[in-house]
């Protein structure tokens, strides 16, 4: 009798079998990358986003100099020249850059090298995008719809308006103006996306 009471305290106490164990591990498994996959998309997120401001505040930023008549050094001398900021996504490499410049000739393009070498004539700054993001997509239109896309555009500000001056180029066509634009970011991957709206009443934010 007591030897019996032994094997069935023995059967009763004794722990997973294989079966249970592997169940286990693939819940684990399951859980974590669940967890793995989320919280890479919430850095895909965060990383957008913060990209996004980054392209606002450095449009606010040409905004501020061609409202606020910031001088600007051209060959002949100083100037109140307009402000910009030019994109172009005619390549891979371009659309992770884009560039600040001063409009000294009043042509409403930016003219320099996009290189921006020391010297150069019109470059301010080449903001360059880092950890993957690129800008994949430019929209243009008279209305949140956006009816075209773009590869270049270029927006700039003319004293003493706060107003947005949005050109852009389609195929042959040059030198066309758009009322509403939005820039569209996204990650390495294409799994996330966020976007710049730019109305020509010169707001300027971050949208969906």
């Amino acid at each position: 009798m007591i030897k019996s009471f032994l094997k069935k305290k023995i059967r009763e106490n004794k722990g997973f079998t294989l079966i249970e164990l592997l169940v286990t591990i693939v819940i684990f498994v399951i859980l974590t990358g669940i967890v793995l996959f989320n919280q890479s998309g919430f850095n895909n997120g965060i990383i957008l986003r913060n990209l996004a401001y980054d392209i606002v505040l450095n449009i606010k930023q040409v905004q501020t100099y061609g409202i606020a008549v910031k001088e600007s050094q051209t060959l002949t001398g100083s100037a109140f020249s307009s402000y910009g900021i030019h994109f172009n996504l005619e390549s891979l490499e371009s659309s992770k850059n884009f560039i600040l410049f001063a409009d000294n000739n009043s042509n409403g393009k930016f003219d320099g090298d996009r290189g921006c070498p020391v010297g150069d004539s019109e470059c301010i700054q080449r903001y360059t995008i880092s950890r993957g993001s690129y800008i994949s997509k430019i929209c243009i239109g008279t209305n949140p719809l956006c009816s075209n896309n773009t590869n270049e555009m270029t927006i700039f500000f003319k004293r003493p308006n706060p107003d947005a001056i949005m050109i852009y180029r389609i195929g042959s066509n040059d030198d066309l103006v758009s009322a509403y634009s939005r820039i569209i970011v996204s990650s390495a991957d294409n799994s996330a996306t966020t976007s710049v709206v730019i109305t020509s009443a010169g707001q300027i934010y971050v949208g969906n």
